[in-house]
């Protein structure tokens, strides 16, 4: 289809004005004028109805060719955005489809897994209650050694005071008058010496 021109456009529209008026400027003249005949009226509103949508068609063309070609655009990107949705949605329908599959498998690994993490736990506290145990054994050990010590020494000071006690009373009854002085000069002659 050719393009037509402003000035054919301007003279199509000027024709439609004619055609339309011409009728209106005969009846407003004050001449006789002879009536058209019935038929001829209607070729008259058939042409100018026929002028009026050739000047439309020319004059919406352009602008009904955008709109039309940029809501095929705007189709063609909705279509292929829900295309993209669709296929997003599949590919999670069957990620989920595979877990749930896999979900026993997954649930006996997690409860190995935990039954690994409490023996490690079990292990750890065995571990911690022997080093426990054998601290306190050794804190025992100590403990008994000292007190041990102390009932030696009590025992060697008891020993020592019996045996003085013993040698004394053996000393009282075996010693006489005249030794008992000699010991005492003995001692009085040390002291001097000393002094």
């Amino acid at each position: 289809m050719k393009s037509i021109s402003k000035k054919s456009l301007f003279l199509a529209i000027q024709l439609c004005g004619l055609a339309g008026s011409s009728a209106l400027w005969a009846a407003g003249a004050g001449h006789h004028v002879e009536p058209m005949p019935e038929t001829g009226r209607i070729i008259a509103a058939f042409i100018n109805l026929a002028l009026f949508f050739i000047l439309m068609i020319v004059i919406m063309r352009k602008p009904m060719k955008n709109f039309f070609a940029s809501r095929a655009v705007l189709v063609k990107k909705d279509i292929e955005e829900s295309q993209q949705l669709k296929k997003e949605a599949q590919a999670k329908h069957s990620e989920y489809e595979k877990r749930l599959q896999n979900i026993e498998q997954e649930m006996q690994n997690l409860v190995e897994e935990l039954k690994k993490d409490g023996e490690l736990e079990s292990d750890k506290i065995i571990s911690l209650a022997q080093e426990q145990a054998e601290t306190l054994k050794s804190t025992h050990e100590k403990i008994l050694s000292n007190e041990l010590k102390k009932a030696k020494a009590t025992l060697k000071e008891e020993a020592v005071k019996l045996a003085s006690d013993l040698a004394e009373d053996l000393i009282k009854k075996q010693l006489t008058p005249e030794d008992q002085k000699r010991l005492i000069s003995q001692y009085i002659e040390k002291m001097e010496k000393m002094a």
